[in-house]
């Protein structure tokens, strides 16, 4: 999929996804740019994912003994809210310009945001960015 300089730091690891939504229950076979955290200037990226439905960053959360509610931009742990819809977008934002500028051409990254709870509730979407249960990653 990828070509020239870029092929180099394509890892040997083996991700699936089925998320929803959008995608529609899409099956990624992918394979991992890093199998651990992508530092990009101060900021790291969690995992990206890169197979045939695309180039995706994963914004992982371990919230096992909480209950998670989405309703579209708006992310509760519990009863708190948190940007993790914001930087999920920004996170896929970075993600793409270090890969295009490593590339040599442009690479859309799509966010998506991998949730471990107790109860994972999602009344609506936020737009642009996936959200899926962690059981649904293979």
């Amino acid at each position: 999929m990828l070509a020239g300089q870029c092929t180099s730091v394509v890892l040997n690891r083996t991700y699936s996804a089925k998320t929803s939504g959008a995608r529609n229950s899409v099956q990624l076979a992918a394979e991992s740019i890093n199998p651990r955290t992508i530092p990009i200037g101060k900021y790291d990226i969690d995992h990206v994912v890169v197979g045939p439905a695309g180039v995706f960053s994963l914004n992982t959360k371990n919230h096992s003994r909480s209950r998670v509610r989405v309703c579209g931009e708006s992310f509760y742990v519990g009863d708190f809210t948190t940007d993790y819809v914001r930087k999920s977008r920004l996170e896929a934002r970075r993600a793409s310009r270090y890969l295009s500028t490593a590339c040599g051409f442009l690479v859309d990254v799509d966010p998506v945001l991998v949730v471990l709870a107790s109860e994972l509730v999602i009344k609506r979407r936020p737009a642009g960015v996936d959200v899926v249960a962690h059981r649904h990653i293979h």
